[in-house]
């Protein structure tokens, strides 16, 4: 049936029928409704009856799956998902303090091996952008690149522009390696 049927024959049931229903809707509701008003009628029926009739009507229809799933399974699940809750908010809350608590600066952090530096910054881009601009402009060799959402910079630096590209790199705890060539892996610091 469609679902406007549905709803045609419920409210033929009802004893409430729509214009323009279907006649055989209408009818097969109209005998229903006959029967059931015909047997509450004829049997008056006592509460114990009538609760013994709904408890094997009940039984009926878990026996066929019509029900609600049993409680054990609802429970079982809500042990595990507490869990997971719980967890994942220690996990926002330590990360929470843990952002609060440090203090931004101005002032990079430096980390890295010999060959590849990292700097830690408040905006990547524009000092990324800011180092090659500078070295550039002293004639120094400076290739940039994406890495993900950090900035990259390949420098190769040679002896004779080697005090100009010290003087820049300086003010963030850069050192030039001896050979000249230098990596830097800047990244944004988290917000």
């Amino acid at each position: 049936m469609p679902p406007d049927d549905d709803q045609d024959w419920l409210d033929a049931l009802a004893g409430k029928p729509r214009p323009g229903a279907a006649p055989r809707t209408l009818q097969e509701a109209r005998l229903l409704r006959a029967v059931l008003l015909a047997q509450a009628q004829a049997e008056p029926e006592s509460d114990a009856e009538r609760q013994r009739r709904l408890e094997r009507l009940l039984f009926r229809l878990r026996r066929a799956g019509l029900l609600d799933s049993p409680r054990w399974s609802v429970n079982t699940w809500r042990v595990p998902l507490a869990v997971a809750a719980s967890l994942m908010l220690g996990i926002a809350v330590v990360q929470l303090a843990y952002w609060q608590t440090e203090t931004p600066s101005e002032t990079p952090v430096m980390r890295g091996e010999d060959s590849v530096r990292r700097l830690v910054v408040d905006d990547a881009a524009q000092t990324a952008t800011a180092i090659a601009i500078a070295l550039r402009a002293e004639g120094i060799d400076v290739r940039e690149y994406p890495l993900g959402v950090a900035r990259g910079l390949e420098v190769r630096v040679a002896p004779a522009q080697r005090a100009g590209a010290e003087a820049i790199l300086a003010p963030y705890g850069i050192a030039l390696a001896p050979d000249g060539r230098l990596a830097i892996e800047i990244t944004s610091r988290p917000r």
